[in-house]
């Protein structure tokens, strides 16, 4: 049975933020989309934080492009790290390449093969993509560390539709693959 493209899409990439997430925190996470005023508030309130993080990546495959910026405060990405990496910057920019890589995966169920680019980690004072531009949409991450903000935004077309393939083999978390 066929979906539209477009919410295997979000729903993938939800599920790949949840699962990294609490794989990371160890412990259960609540991701919430946001939209319209809701997120209008967010974006004119974070133009006030100076001690922000992102990294911005991109996935591109047939029929699909998908732009995605992760932000947080420093002092959140500093709490997730946990031991994981020294330099809070690097880990948001490893974060969004082990979501991507997480999102990939999923795609490949679908018999969409895609490439991923090399995620690019700062830090700023405003947390607003320029790379995802008009039409981005947000998922809030609600740890015990803080929020996480995933904007992205997708070029899909919205009839597309896909299949789920069982025979799709996706690569296994934790493995090497150079994407």
């Amino acid at each position: 049975m066929s979906e539209l493209a477009k919410d295997i899409c979000l729903q993938g990439l939800t599920e790949s933020l949840t699962n990294l997430f609490e794989f990371y925190t160890g412990e259960s996470v609540k991701v919430e989309f946001v939209s319209g005023e809701d997120q209008e508030v967010i974006a004119e309130e974070c133009k006030f934080e100076s001690d922000i993080v992102s990294s911005t990546i991109e996935l591109v495959g047939q029929d699909v492009r998908y732009f995605v910026c992760m932000v947080t405060t420093m002092g959140v990405a500093k709490g997730l790290c946990r031991g994981g990496a020294s330099d809070p910057v690097d880990w948001i920019g490893e974060l969004a390449n082990q979501l991507f890589g997480r999102f990939k995966n999923h795609l490949v169920e679908y018999g969409v093969d895609c490439e991923l680019g090399i995620p690019i980690a700062g830090e700023g004072v405003q947390k607003t993509c320029l790379a995802c531009g008009d039409g981005a949409s947000t998922l809030v991450v609600n740890t015990k560390a803080g929020c996480v903000e995933a904007i992205f935004k997708a070029e899909i077309d919205p009839d597309l539709r896909w299949t789920r393939n069982a025979v799709s083999v996706a690569s296994e978390e934790g493995s090497i693959e150079l994407f």
